[in-house]
């Protein structure tokens, strides 16, 4: 990658469309450059144990997945792959006449209000956005892919290896910071995975049924409220988006475990209400009732993954970003 490029894509003239301004986000595994009406993600150079990323065509092949994978929830709202060209005299423009050297996803831009974690801070939300978004949850989830390929995601065997290993890892961050005031009860911690290895051993059947019933799906494998637009509850306008392109494992997997993704973020809120107002919109929808028995146990795994991922990213910044993770992270696993 140039490694010009992050600056480049700041400049209004690299772009066709001539914005007034750019802005810039960054993740750690992408940068979004917001220009105009139009947002354009680019994937890092990066390989870590669950992506790679390191390579062009690498780039380029997880941009038409988040691509293929994000028009299904609101195919308006991606618009395609950008190409970045380097012109004659060195400089770098979308869709310029020199080589390519990069890739992008070219997306509509959102509006901020509309977002369904600001809606929720703010106290603007209501039972109608939840019978919306219910009905697109479950339409969705019915017509996404299952089988061979994506029920072995959901199995029982994975389910058991995902929890272990999270719990491996939360281990792993206890040790690091065992010369450190605690800041992580490990008392909590051992509870949570004794809970959940009961909870498996003794409801094992379960995840066979989900399975042989065709419950097993390739969701959207992020499904929290910062990633839902609620442009127009009446009108079921609900922009869904940032699918996890980059692991089958973890996009694929029972339909009640990316539900509870999004039930577990409305607790956090504290719209508990909003959250069973959802849940019953979607059994009603859906007449999946099965998944109730194991909801709870999904939203309790949601909770301890962003729990653990909170606590990564403690361990990566400092100061006022270090103490913000670390009660980010007390928070999902107090819930």
């Amino acid at each position: 990658m140039n490694p010009s490029l992050p600056k480049t894509l700041l400049d209004p003239r690299t772009y066709p469309h001539s914005p007034g301004e750019v802005s810039s986000l960054e993740t750690h595994i992408s940068w979004l450059f917001f220009a105009g009406d139009r947002v354009y993600k680019v994937k890092k150079p990066v390989k870590t144990g669950f992506l790679d990323f390191s390579t062009l065509s690498a780039r380029k092949q997880a941009c038409q997945e988040e691509l293929r994978l994000n028009r299904r929830l609101s195919a308006w709202m991606y618009l395609g792959l950008t190409e970045i060209r380097e012109e004659p005299d060195g400089s770098l423009r979308i869709g310029g006449q020199g080589p390519v050297v990069e890739y992008a996803v070219e997306m509509r831009r959102l509006p901020a209000e509309r977002m369904l974690d600001r809606l929720l801070d703010q106290g603007d939300v209501d039972n109608r956005m939840m019978r919306a978004l219910a009905a697109k949850l479950a339409r969705f989830h019915s017509q996404s892919a299952s089988g061979p390929g994506i029920d072995e995601h959901g199995s029982f065997a994975a389910v058991r290896r995902n929890c272990r290993e999270n719990f491996q890892e939360l281990e792993g961050i206890l040790a690091e910071d065992s010369a450190e005031e605690p800041w992580l009860s490990a008392r909590m911690i051992a509870f949570l995975a004794s809970w959940t290895e009961a909870f498996l051993k003794t409801n094992r059947q379960l995840f066979v049924e989900r399975v042989e019933k065709g419950q097993i799906r390739e969701g959207h494998g992020d499904l929290h409220a910062g990633n839902i637009c609620i442009l127009d509850a009446a009108a079921e306008e609900i922009a869904i988006y940032d699918c996890l392109e980059f692991s089958a494992a973890l996009r694929c997997g029972d339909r009640a475990g990316d539900l509870a993704f999004l039930l577990m973020d409305l607790d956090l809120h504290c719209f508990r209400g909003f959250a069973a107002y959802l849940l019953h919109e979607y059994l009603r929808i859906s007449d999946d009732h099965g998944m109730l028995a194991l909801v709870d146990f999904y939203k309790t795994y949601r909770a301890i993954v962003r729990g653990k991922v909170a606590g990564l990213r403690r361990g990566q910044v400092q100061g006022e970003a270090r103490q913000a993770a670390e009660k980010q992270a007390q928070s999902f696993f107090n819930l």
